[in-house]
């Protein structure tokens, strides 16, 4: 048996990637969220499986380091699998352009405080007995949120990239670091609108496909085209020229209810 834990299990792509990894027989996963188990919309059936184990937790808090060293503990001798995939995506600029200074800081301690938690809660574990630890990144590391208005969200995305990248050096060959790579997501649509937009049930199960391979590869981009097109082209053409194509090509690009 393979455990693994998703750090953000509750919706979104967090809860879809549950339902793709309960598909594997061999796959016993505990999901870490804020939200109670009777709030997650397919606890009953992932329960039922007898291979899903929801831990209800504020990963900022010491409480989170504390609980993963016990779960770990358990698991002794045996290499773990942790998905990281925990933000808080909200407006924290208003119309008028100002700042919403604790929307600001509350993104920022989640995201940040957050991995801080997580990380020094399974590290021993990982370093004495190996594993793979995989965080979820989004463009917005380098797209401007041209759509709504957002300062720490892609701050916070960019943070996790280039924590992850000192990582793979940190932790040397003990640990597999892999960072995910997305573009946008259809959250509410079939995925089926735009072809450079999945869902994410489709983007669950291409990370899973890739995570379920021999030789794991250091990043996982998806849709690999539209991360081709922004990170080796945009990110080095002048600003002006940059918010040029950017504001041509959200108008392709579906709104996301609030």
């Amino acid at each position: 048996m393979r455990y693994c834990f998703i750090i953000g299990s509750s919706r979104g792509l967090g809860a879809a990637l549950v339902e793709e990894l309960l598909k594997k027989e061999d796959i016993y996963l505990i999901g870490f969220a804020r939200s109670d188990i009777t709030d997650i919309q397919n606890a009953e059936r992932w329960l039922a499986t007898k291979r899903y184990q929801h831990v209800k937790i504020d990963i900022t808090s010491p409480e989170c380091t504390e609980t993963l060293k016990s779960i770990c503990s358990g698991l002794s001798g045996k290499p773990i699998m942790v998905i990281h995939n925990a933000a808080l995506v909200k407006s924290d600029s208003s119309n008028d352009k100002r700042i919403n200074y604790p929307i600001f800081d509350e993104i920022n301690h989640i995201a940040i405080e957050g991995l801080r938690r997580v990380l020094e809660g399974i590290e021993y574990h990982m370093l004495s007995f190996g594993g793979v630890f995989i965080g979820i990144s989004a463009f917005s590391a380098i797209f401007p949120p041209v759509q709504e208005l957002r300062l720490a969200y892609p701050a916070t995305k960019a943070y996790l990239d280039m924590a992850l990248r000192c990582l793979r050096f940190a932790w040397g060959n003990k640990v597999k670091i892999v960072t995910v790579h997305l573009g946008h997501l259809d959250s509410l649509g079939d995925g089926k609108r735009y072809w450079f937009v999945p869902n994410y049930a489709q983007t669950a199960q291409k990370i899973a496909q890739v995570l379920g391979r021999t030789n794991i590869p250091d990043e996982i981009n998806y849709p690999f085209l539209y991360n081709l097109l922004y990170r080796r082209l945009l990110v080095f053409v002048p600003d002006y020229v940059y918010f040029w194509i950017i504001n041509l090509l959200t108008r392709f690009i579906p709104e996301q209810k609030k």
